[in-house]
């Protein structure tokens, strides 16, 4: 099997794309709850996974169809509303030095930054 080109070590890759039903129990919700309460992660569990219903998909094939551009664009403006401002920091000034060796070196950094706004928080 040829993978996507990439920088991660390939036996890393193929066990991530491994079946690991039986070696890792399946649970529902309730049950993982429980267990992460008593100290064990997310990771050790799988979440039960159920099939969507045909209506379910036809309601969400339909949602997709018709609201996925206006979704995209409502995403955007609101994105443009809260990025206030892209710049960088103030410079900092690096400079070493060594008597003994006549070394110098100045290096000057500015760290870029984005500011956002946040309205409100509702939670």
């Amino acid at each position: 099997m040829e993978l996507v080109k990439t920088s991660y070590n390939k036996d890393d890759v193929i066990i991530l794309l491994q079946d690991v039903r039986g070696r890792v129990p399946v649970l529902d919700t309730l049950e993982r709850e429980k267990l992460n309460q008593k100290g064990v992660h997310y990771s050790e569990m799988l979440p039960l996974e159920y099939v969507p219903t045909e209506k379910y998909m036809e309601i969400y094939e339909n949602s997709l169809k018709t609201l996925s551009y206006e979704t995209a664009c409502a995403v955007a403006t609101l994105s443009k509303k809260i990025i206030e401002k892209h710049g960088k920091e103030k410079k900092v000034v690096i400079y070493k030095y060594n008597a003994k060796k006549h070394y110098h070196k100045k290096q000057g950094h500015r760290q870029p930054y984005t500011k956002l706004v946040i309205n409100a928080i509702n939670g």
